[in-house]
């Protein structure tokens, strides 16, 4: 149960609050990086060819649980998957600024990434669930506005900012109070919805789909890049395009 009654005059406001905050995170740090790769390579001495790897682990998480996320929450409870979303992001955020090599960097930015992943769908979920159906195109509109308009768009200013004026895990170690603030008022404001089982998970079908997609995003990731040698003839894009498609 919601500590606020819903016909609280800040009931509303206090629920896109907890969805609108943790989105705009997510897309703040997934543009951070992008600015801030260079000098974490430098930082942590990690290889060339391992840099891109701090992008690619970030989006493995959200292309391969989206299809499963909605249905992980009829069968948990969408508030209980969403807390434990912000939670994953949370700890992802703090030990990605906590690292010291690149093996806590990469098992952080995945944490993140699966936190990511379970916030957006399921914030879009939840505001259908708590806002009147006449006026939920304004709010679903409002939100993604201000969640791209201030992650995209100020995501790479503030990581920019604090690379140049303090240290680079900065831009992620600040985003934290945001995280707790985000996890309260998940607990506090949304009311936990009915359970709802709908059969057996196809746990064969959806590792099988988890590898196609770690292969393409790899080998689209990759490709291109100075490091892989022969660039898109390279044996190793070729062979992840090739399992792919089989």
């Amino acid at each position: 149960m919601s500590l606020l009654p819903r016909e609280h005059p800040v009931h509303k406001g206090l629920i896109f609050l907890s969805v609108l905050i943790p989105t705009t995170l997510a897309f703040l740090t997934s543009n951070s990086t992008v600015v801030l790769q260079s000098i974490i390579t430098a930082a942590l001495a990690i290889n060339g060819s391992l840099s891109s790897w701090m992008t690619i682990i970030y989006l493995l998480g959200p292309n391969t649980l989206v299809p499963v996320a909605n249905r992980i929450a009829d069968r948990f409870g969408y508030k209980k998957i969403f807390c434990l979303g912000v939670a994953f992001f949370t700890i992802g955020t703090g030990g990605v600024g906590l690292s010291r090599e690149f093996l806590s960097l990469a098992a952080s930015r995945l944490l993140e990434g699966v936190g990511a992943v379970l916030i957006f769908p399921l914030s879009l979920a939840l505001l259908v669930k708590e806002f009147s159906k006449e006026k939920l195109g304004i709010d679903i509109n409002l939100y993604l506005a201000l969640s791209l308009t201030i992650g995209c768009g100020f995501g790479p200013i503030f990581s920019g900012y604090c690379a140049m004026h303090f240290v680079w895990n900065t831009a992620f170690l600040s985003l934290l109070p945001f995280c707790l603030l985000t996890f309260v008022l998940g607990c506090i404001c949304h009311e936990e919805t009915e359970k709802i089982y709908r059969g057996a998970f196809d746990i064969r079908g959806f590792f099988l789909f988890t590898c196609s997609i770690s292969l393409i995003l790899v080998a689209l990731s990759e490709g291109n890049l100075p490091s892989t040698a022969e660039g898109w003839r390279s044996p190793y894009i070729l062979s992840c395009l090739s399992c792919f498609c089989f």
